[in-house]
């Protein structure tokens, strides 16, 4: 979460929010006392902040309200004016809600990859990246960044090269291990003749692919597989690591197990430094709701 910022700038006035709007009601107040005009003007502004953000309404500000101004001078002139009320304009960037695929979903997404890429490898590439990303919830930049040397077909256990955080090991499923090392073997990778130390998803060309090529390719595959936004929900890649994260809090709460140690397990999975950030990454869904409703009703029952 962003920080709310110390200092604001009004009018070209650096102004705090705490000790400086206490100032400006001493300051309000001392004018008031020797001013009859001022304390009508004051009485007007209070009069005014009661009506509901209408004409000359002048609506708390969420900081504290700074001394002075231009809304002062214009009560005092007479003049109403429109004052938004506060809380109209949104604190800070909103993140775009998450959209939760289905086993439908993912079936007709990796069935569309042979559909929409007639090329071998690029096919194979968006088949395995998908399945790679739905079964692990690893980031796309970590997932294009997993090496060769980074699969352990030993211990099943990938090495997730984090680009700012901590490199962490992730314990993959045989079948996706299994994935992993055929889409390794492909003759049609081999004849790109990658480097040896490269990357594992590779181009045509033999290299690595940036992010905005998959995420092109990745609309294409949706735009195939006809899925349809669901209200401010629209199909993105990143939102196959909120639909892991929400399958696993579900598949706990459908098991008998302990949502807690989920949440702790999966911020450690996800590679998040706090469990707070792992929070925005369990969405609401029907299901996940009514199993901790159900959950809420037993233990209510038990007590």
């Amino acid at each position: 979460h962003r920080a709310r910022p110390q200092s604001l700038q009004l009018a070209g006035r650096p102004w705090q929010h705490h000790d400086h709007a206490r100032a400006g009601v001493e300051h309000h107040a001392r004018r008031s006392a020797c001013d009859p005009e001022r304390e009508s003007s004051v009485g007007k502004r209070r009069l005014l902040a009661d009506t509901g953000g209408k004409i000359g309404v002048r609506a708390p500000h969420p900081l504290g309200e700074p001394p002075g101004g231009l809304l002062d001078l214009a009560l005092e002139r007479g003049v109403d004016v429109q004052v938004p009320p506060a809380g109209i304009l949104p604190a800070g960037p909103r993140r775009a809600a998450p959209f939760i695929y289905t086993q439908d979903d993912l079936d007709a997404l990796l069935g569309a990859c042979g559909q929409v890429f007639t090329r071998p490898l690029p096919a194979a590439t968006m088949h395995t990246l998908i399945g790679l990303l739905a079964a692990t919830g690893l980031r796309i930049g970590e997932a294009l960044r997993l090496g060769t040397g980074d699969i352990d077909p030993t211990t099943a256990v990938l090495t997730i090269r984090a680009s700012k955080r901590k490199d962490r090991l992730v314990p993959v499923h045989p079948s996706t291990l299994a994935a992993l090392i055929a889409y390794r073997d492909l003759a049609e990778r081999a004849t790109t003749r990658p480097p040896p130390d490269g990357p594992l998803f590779v181009s045509v060309h033999g290299a690595g692919y940036h992010r905005s090529t998959i995420e092109g390719y990745f609309a294409r595959l949706v735009t195939a597989a006809d899925l349809q936004p669901r209200g401010a929900a629209r199909p993105r890649l990143h939102d196959l690591r909120h639909t892991f994260a929400t399958a696993h809090m579900a598949a706990a709460y459908r098991h008998g197990g302990d949502p807690q140690r989920t949440l702790t397990l999966l911020a450690t999975w996800l590679g998040h430094t706090s469990t707070a950030h792992t929070y925005w990454y369990l969405s609401a869904t029907p299901e996940l709701m009514a199993l901790a409703a159900a959950r809420l009703q037993d233990l209510e029952g038990r007590s």
